[in-house]
């Protein structure tokens, strides 16, 4: 019979683990646990090919005005995930998306920018390659007192296939020096930043012609804007800037990079979330002319998997992904699903990161590497899209009959609750998951190499206990199949939100919440002992009250002050190892600072990356750079 909480957390939490095995090449001592990063939260700034993710197309002559209002309501949605954007509703007759997750405007009319089966353009258009300018400075006044930037200037390099009169639309960008290549039918132009402008580019491309004896008109292809200081036909995928802020971490979490926070409904009815599955050729690919723009596929969030695999290999750190809320397979079909399961998405991935594709070389992940994984993110999170779809999939399971969701194994908890359901059906779709890529692994390699993870809300530990008790009750040991559970391990400066409180307020508020997870963070040690599981946290660092701009000038600057390197050692090595925690992802390795987080260890690649930060990820890690 399983044990009920309160007597859970009785059992020591104290669990000292020991050191891992530094891998080859890292020039790490042992640490206590590994650490590990968000790798991006959807920041562009890691290609060496600047225009590997354009963020937008918008009709030639569309009014900076107008760009910027869309701009800020897609940086507002990549900080603040969940929310849908209706720029209809927002600014009638100016601008119209034609689904959450476009990237296409026109300006004053309803035809969207047409485009090809990859997204690029079949028509003359505006294109804003990169907007990094401090939050707000498309409306005033800036978050940041400092009013930092990527310092991204220099000449770029660029190339397209087809012809295009080109110029800037963000000025003082210039576009110099085009040249048309009609043997090859390529165009080529240097695209200047001059040091201290915006950082932000926006190119109008017209009289665009897809071949030499194309009409006028018709677009263009294979947009390529490198990097100062890179040669323009370099292979090289990633910037050596991101490649070495990389080095300290054990491993790389691509919840952000691979758009998990999407939108996942793309119909209604009784039958909403079947004919809302995604399907393994609706991923995003590396192909694509931006990233995040589900009218090219209904399942193309975030960036390609193929990435993924090939830094990875590139570093040598393992992965820790995100599987979508809505993606086929596991014993999870959609409306077009494939009736073979071998077909659906999720065996589809598996087979991916073991054997790789053309793009990646025909090479997996290497074998040295491991996988941890979790299904979606946040499904707790009622403010996120996925717990909704996931609420939704466990009625409609329930309701078909035979469901395991709404049993009553757990006498303590009652199974007809319909949110009990959903909690349930989240670590179900983990353990059905984990069959699946059993299968293509070998069953070894789970819980070894293939590291599932079940990932909930800390401040709620009761409900771990009494999910896993209701798994275990239902598929036997759930260290069989899991690797861990997880929780976020924030600490805000909340406190300090608060107008005429100083940069040394906002430092003390957040050791002071720091403090204050203590208690949780053992009742989660306790739990995880008991299930005989590690403790992760999947994501942590510097919290803020996000949304909120009281006192918001002296929150950043403390971000940046040289006492936060001591706030973040003592989160971890007081706060989180010796109670148990065994690894600590951070979050996140580049961003920026504004109302809505300071969720960075870097907020610029191109300045020595010794931040405050980054200099207690070393001393945590060892790492000596």
């Amino acid at each position: 019979m399983m044990q009920s909480l309160p007597i859970i957390l009785m059992l020591a939490a104290c669990l000292t683990l020991p050191g891992q095995a530094a891998r080859e090449g890292n020039n790490r001592a042992p640490q206590t646990g590994p650490i590990g990063v968000e790798a991006t939260n959807g920041h562009p700034l890691a290609y060496v090919n600047h225009a590997a993710s354009v963020r937008m197309w918008s009709a030639p002559a569309t009014p900076m005005s107008v760009v910027e209002k869309q701009l800020q309501a897609e940086r507002t949605l990549q900080v603040l995930p969940g929310q849908t954007i209706d720029s209809r509703r927002n600014y009638p007759g100016e601008i119209l998306v034609l689904h959450n997750g476009a990237r296409r405007i026109s300006h004053s009319d309803a035809n969207p920018i047409p485009i090809d089966e990859s997204g690029w353009p079949k028509a003359d258009v505006q294109g804003v390659i990169f907007d990094e300018r401090p939050a707000f400075a498309w409306a005033p006044p800036e978050d940041d007192p400092q009013k930092k930037q990527p310092k991204e200037s220099g000449v770029f390099k660029l190339s397209l296939q087809g012809y295009a009169d080109m110029k800037s639309a963000s000025p003082p960008l210039t576009v110099a020096n085009a040249k048309y290549d009609e043997s090859s039918n390529t165009m080529s132009a240097d695209v200047t930043l001059p040091e201290g402008a915006p950082d932000l580019m926006v190119i109008e491309f017209t009289n665009t012609r897809r071949t030499s004896k194309s009409e006028n008109g018709t677009g263009f292809t294979n947009l390529r804007i490198t990097y100062p200081g890179y040669e323009h036909n370099t292979e090289q995928l990633f910037l050596d800037p991101y490649l070495e802020a990389l080095k300290p971490f054990d491993h790389m979490r691509f919840m952000g990079f691979t758009g998990t926070n999407y939108q996942p409904w793309m119909c209604g009815g009784d039958e909403a979330v079947y004919c809302s599955v995604i399907e393994w050729k609706d991923r995003p690919l590396p192909t694509d002319a931006m990233f995040g723009d589900t009218t090219v596929r209904a399942g193309a969030h975030g960036q390609p998997w193929e990435y993924i695999i090939l830094l990875a290999n590139q570093v040598k750190k393992d992965i820790w992904i995100n599987i979508p809320v809505s993606a086929s397979g596991a014993g999870f079909k959609g409306t077009h699903t494939p009736a073979d399961e071998k077909q659906s998405y999720i065996y589809q991935l598996a087979l991916l990161l073991r054997n790789g594709n053309e793009f990646t070389g025909n090479k997996g992940l290497d074998k040295s590497l491991n996988i941890y994984f979790e299904h979606s993110n946040e499904v707790w999170n009622f403010g996120f899209h996925q717990y909704g779809y996931n609420q939704a999939a466990a009625k409609l399971e329930v309701q078909k009959g035979g469901s395991q969701l709404n049993n009553n194994k757990v006498p303590w908890v009652n199974g007809s609750n319909e949110q009990v359901w959903g909690h349930r059906r989240h670590l179900e779709r983990i353990h059905q998951i984990v069959q699946v890529f059993q299968e293509v692994f070998g069953a070894s390699s789970v819980p070894e190499r293939i590291r599932p993870i079940y990932a909930w809300w800390s401040i709620f530990p009761k409900q771990y206990n009494n999910t896993l008790s209701w798994a275990e009750a239902t598929y036997g040991d759930v260290n069989k199949y899991l690797w861990g559970i997880a929780g976020t391990h924030y600490y805000s400066d909340t406190e300090a939100a608060r107008e005429g409180a100083s940069v040394s307020d906002v430092i003390q508020a957040l050791k002071d919440d720091s403090d204050k997870n203590v208690n949780r963070t053992k009742a989660l040690a306790a739990i995880k002992e008991h299930f005989k599981l590690k403790l992760c946290s999947y994501e942590a660092g510097t919290g803020t009250h996000v949304g909120n701009r009281t006192n918001i000038g002296n929150r950043i600057l403390a971000q940046r002050d040289p006492r936060i390197t001591q706030v973040i050692i003592h989160d971890v090595r007081d706060n989180y190892w010796p109670l148990g925690g065994d690894s600590y992802n951070y979050f996140t390795l580049n961003g920026e600072a504004s109302r809505y987080g300071c969720f960075f260890l870097l907020e610029d690649l191109f300045e020595p990356l010794d931040t405050y930060k980054m200099k207690a990820i070393w001393e945590l890690t060892g790492y000596k750079p």
